[in-house]
């Protein structure tokens, strides 16, 4: 085989195997993206107003719930032991006639192609966003039985369940590391502060033996 021959199949074979690598993951910053106006980080002190404002209605500790034309809608959210939204999601139970596929295109132009996407039109589907910090997953469930109404949903979690700090109260890792063997009564003052700050922050948590 000549050379140029030899070189131009290792270019084709190249640009063959480009165009099928997967994404390992998704430019889109999930950290800044919201449902239903909630974003992981969060406390829920500003939480609850902001669902409040999407005429959400509280109906337990960390659920809420609206009713509108197009269905019911569901949201539950996940804190971390600082108190943080470690994962929000939402359950939009739809009446009859609403178009799924368009909420999926809406949120593709939204969020950029995502990482992964089943599922045809017409059909159920999914998709799935994939960043360093967090995962955010939806999904669609059609049915044609009105009294079992389709259902599209989405969950946006921080990966490891645990946001490593809270703003405003950096606690440096590995001050948390030194105390979290230390008997009680070994702990000093300024260790007792930061073991509280370390429980606060989710970077320690409380077991029982």
């Amino acid at each position: 085989m000549q050379r140029s021959s030899l070189v131009l199949l290792i270019i084709v074979t190249m640009l063959s195997a480009l165009m099928i690598l997967p994404a390992t993951a998704t430019e889109t910053d999930l950290m800044a993206q919201d449902v239903e106006g909630v974003k992981l980080g969060m406390e829920m002190t500003e939480a609850v107003p902001a669902l409040e404002n999407k005429g959400y209605t509280r109906t337990s500790k960390r659920s809420f719930e609206k009713k509108d034309k197009t269905g019911i809608h569901y949201i539950g959210i996940k804190l971390n032991p600082g108190g943080e939204v470690i994962s929000v999601g939402v359950a939009h139970r739809l009446i009859e006639g609403f178009d799924a596929d368009a909420l999926r295109d809406e949120w593709i132009s939204q969020w950029g192609n995502p990482d992964h996407i089943n599922g045809n039109p017409g059909n159920d589907w999914t998709l799935q966003y994939n960043s360093p910090h967090a995962i955010l997953d939806a999904s669609a469930i059609k049915t044609y039985n009105p009294r079992r109404p389709s259902e599209v949903s989405i969950r946006l979690a921080s990966k490891g369940q645990v946001l490593a700090v809270r703003r405003g109260h950096e606690v440096e890792e590995k001050r948390c590391i030194a105390i979290k063997d230390k008997p009680v009564s070994t702990l000093t003052i300024n260790d007792r502060d930061a073991l509280l700050e370390c429980i606060r922050t989710g970077q320690l948590i409380i077991t029982t033996p």
